[in-house]
């Protein structure tokens, strides 16, 4: 019985005077490359390597699947370029927050860890001497 209402009901559009609003279509890979983001900065560079080829086989031309790929297989210096200048290390500085200040994406993080010679997951210290890539 109840399935033959429900049936009526959704044959003819449902009840009078309510609209359904469809569920918010979510970003294909978005939660995917931020799982990898964090798994780069947890020092975790094989299991974000693994899911990020998950990711580019679903989705080639993922772009930030392909800013991760790019950090994880290529020389830093030729993604970020050869000058560079020294940057001290202030209190509450991280290296997300100044791969966003700095290169204009927090994406960028382990580009700017590898720059700098350092493997994630970094602690910075207050004072301690950082490369940050000319622009």
């Amino acid at each position: 019985m109840l399935v033959a209402v429900a049936s009526a009901l959704a044959a003819c559009g449902g009840p009078k005077g309510l609209t359904t609003t469809p569920p918010p279509v979510a970003q294909p890979g978005v939660a995917d490359t931020d799982v990898v983001f964090d798994l780069l900065m947890a020092g975790d560079e094989g299991a974000a390597t693994k899911r990020l080829k998950a990711i580019r086989k679903r989705d080639p031309m993922n772009a930030t699947a392909l800013l991760l790929s790019d950090s994880i297989g290529r020389d830093p210096t030729e993604l970020l370029g050869p000058n560079s200048y020294p940057y001290a290390v202030r209190p509450g500085d991280t290296i997300v927050g100044l791969a966003q200040r700095f290169l204009g994406n927090r994406l960028k993080a382990y580009q700017l860890l590898r720059y700098n010679g350092l493997k994630a997951p970094a602690v910075l210290a207050p004072g301690q001497t950082l490369r940050i890539p000319q622009a």
